[in-house]
């Protein structure tokens, strides 16, 4: 017995492995809620009754036999539970909650219609009301269980007020005695043992949705840790990424005419353990080179295609590829063909082999340039990123109108190279920056937001707040989103370009006009006398030095001629024809190496000058380098495609 009342009171607290296991449990327990109220009710009947056989309470249970009266009990008992037993199997085979309820409450309904023996009918109507609180909660839902639940409860009462009345509290129908015991036993313990198993199947009912949102809430809590597992190991990753991208990104600037900035801000934040990162795909480099005896500075702003650790990726392979041939430069610092443009190109081209390696899963865009220390002098390369700008007096313009290079890992460009110049003067900014500058959502004054789309915008904030990267970025960030990583660098420059003579008095008139005489009439020695007094007199006067490289062509002598051509680009090393009378010079004189040299030089700053490409296939030629004539040919037919020089030079074997 006492093993039977555990397994009562446990069976609702069971954890049910499978749906077949949980719909097995309830008609299992149910069964027995049964069986248990049927004896339990027996129990107290024989009680009751051996009580009022004794002292004679009860007048009509003085002429029913006790033994008479339990043979009335079991098979009503009997009928009960196969009455039940059968609903449940229905409600288990179909699924239908409804019909179990209408198979249970007709016999409750009935018995109220065929009750003619207990001692009043408005008993019945609480216990019915009782027995129906569950309908409201298979029918509406438990949102509306207890506003239903109430309206029943007020209708039934109204309802069997109004039967009391009529019957006066008597019997409607009269049933022998023996149908009448079997019918008020079976009929009792029916809507008694309906009570019970229908409060017991909403309690078993609760237990399994409890159950259920257990198992839910486990999973939903397996899954969060696994989460959280899997979003630790994330961040311990770009964690480790970001320790190998902080220290590519790096300024090591000192000098007496430069200052050079930078600022980078990654979009994507992580927090591993007590450490702050940032991991994205921007990487600022600047650094000190030396070429050709000369103090260079090298600016890098790059932005790697991709978000997060993609972005970064890239970063780490430009920055570490980049940082590989920063350290094999100084190894070639002293030789005299370490030129700006040449170094340039060097750089572009193994970083362009290594990134197409990737099949366009990679791409960089970014700025890479050389500024010179002295001079202000400034060679880069765009390779589709945001244009360079100068600010200037308070004004800010862009220093470029068109790209003219794809992104490093490109493939299938068959566009030349361009390394771009540009001359600083004093206090002059120049300004590089990624696209996270321009790419930012615009705070409206409605409280509405604006993507930007006006490439010149960033302009106004620079006019507004001024060059310092610092208070751009709190601008930025006061008057828009940003939406993307965001990296700037700027450089000053505080020196001045080496002084020109501009002083042009009289006496410096006259030589002048003396001299252009002289070469008008073809007389190049006396016009070379004339412009060699100039020079003495006026130091740096580039007019005067071109004087004297044409006319020292004109005279053969060549290495006058590339001398003073090389003072000139110095002076003013924009004056790039001055590298072609360079690289014509040393042709004449037999060096074909280096007019090769200076000839490409020349390219790199003017891929699409005929005349230069011209002299190149002519110098190839005659190194019977073919491979390098037919390239340089293609090139000059896409200008020019009747070119005869580049026809012959292309049918080359």
């Amino acid at each position: 017995m006492k093993t039977f009342l555990n397994k009562l009171i446990t069976m609702g607290n069971h954890h049910y492995t499978s749906e077949m296991d949980i719909k097995r449990n309830i008609v299992s327990n149910q069964v027995l809620i049964i069986f248990a109220l049927g004896l339990i009710f027996f129990i107290i009947y024989l009680f009751i009754m051996g009580i009022s056989l004794y002292f004679r309470i009860l007048d009509f249970w003085d002429q029913i036999d006790i033994f008479k009266t339990m043979i009335y009990l079991l098979p009503s008992s009997a009928g009960m539970v196969l009455i039940i037993a059968v609903s449940y199997f229905i409600k288990n085979k179909t699924g239908n909650n409804n019909l179990y309820l209408g198979i249970s409450y007709f016999f409750g309904i009935g018995y109220l219609i065929l009750m003619n023996v207990l001692v009043t009918s408005t008993m019945y109507a609480f216990l019915l009301f009782f027995t129906l609180i569950p309908v409201p909660f298979f029918i509406m839902g438990k949102e509306k269980f207890y506003i239903i639940a109430t309206w029943e409860g007020i209708l039934l009462c109204i309802v069997f007020i109004i039967f009391y009345y009529i019957t006066h509290n008597d019997p409607i129908l009269t049933f022998p005695p023996i149908i009448s015991h079997i019918t008020n036993y079976t009929l009792f313990f029916l809507t008694i043992s309906i009570f019970m198993s229908s409060a017991y199947y909403l309690w078993n009912e609760t237990a399994i949705t409890e159950n259920k949102l257990f198992e839910e809430r486990k999973k939903t809590i397996e899954a969060l840790e696994a989460l959280h597992e899997l979003k630790t190991q994330q961040d311990g990753d770009f964690f480790l990424i970001s320790l190998l991208t902080d220290p590519l990104s790096y300024n090591n600037t000192q000098s007496e005419f430069l200052e050079i900035n930078m600022f980078l801000k990654s979009k994507k934040e992580v927090k591993f353990k007590k450490y702050n990162k940032e991991i994205g795909g921007d990487l600022n480099i600047i650094d000190k080179v030396k070429l050709g005896g000369k103090n260079f500075f090298l600016f890098v702003n790059a932005d790697a295609m991709g978000k997060s650790i993609q972005g970064a990726s890239g970063a780490l392979i430009f920055g570490a590829a980049l940082k590989s041939l920063l350290l094999r430069t100084k190894e070639i610092s002293n030789h005299e063909e370490a030129y700006p443009e040449i170094w340039i190109q060097n750089i572009y081209n193994e970083l362009e082999q290594i990134f197409e390696t990737f099949n366009c899963s990679m791409l960089v865009s970014g700025i890479l340039g050389l500024v010179e220390e002295e001079t202000g002098l400034v060679y880069y390369i765009n390779a589709e990123h945001p244009f360079m700008i100068l600010y200037r007096d308070g004004k800010a313009c862009f220093i470029e109108e068109e790209l003219t290079l794809r992104k490093f890992g490109t493939p299938g460009i068959n566009e030349p190279l361009r390394v771009k110049l540009f001359h600083m003067q004093a206090n002059d900014y120049l300004l590089c920056g990624s696209d996270g500058k321009d790419d930012i959502i615009l705070k409206q004054k409605d409280g509405s937001k604006l993507l930007n789309y006006n490439e010149k915008y960033f302009l106004t904030i620079l006019e507004t707040v001024g060059p310092n990267l610092k208070s751009i970025y709190s601008k930025i960030k006061e008057i828009a989103e940003v939406t993307d990583d965001l990296s700037m660098i700027s450089i000053l420059y505080k020196g001045s370009p080496k002084n020109i003579n501009l002083v042009r008095d009289e006496k410096y008139l006259q030589s002048l006009k003396l001299l252009l005489k002289e070469k008008k009439k073809k007389n190049y020695e006396k016009a070379l006398k004339y412009a060699h007094e100039l020079e003495q007199n006026y130091h740096n006067d580039t007019l005067v030095l071109k004087q004297i490289v044409l006319i020292s062509l004109r005279l053969g002598l060549y290495d006058e001629a590339i001398s003073n051509s090389k003072k000139i680009l110095e002076l003013t090393p924009l004056e790039s024809k001055f590298l072609f009378y360079i690289s014509y010079a040393c042709y004449k004189k037999g060096d074909l190496k280096k007019a090769i040299f200076y000839a490409q030089r020349i390219l790199l700053r003017e891929p699409e000058n005929l005349r230069f490409l011209s002299h190149i296939v002519q110098l190839y030629k005659l190194t019977n380098d073919i491979n390098n004539a037919k390239k340089f040919s293609k090139r000059g037919l896409r200008l020019d495609p009747n070119n005869s020089l580049f026809l012959k030079a292309i049918n080359l074997t």
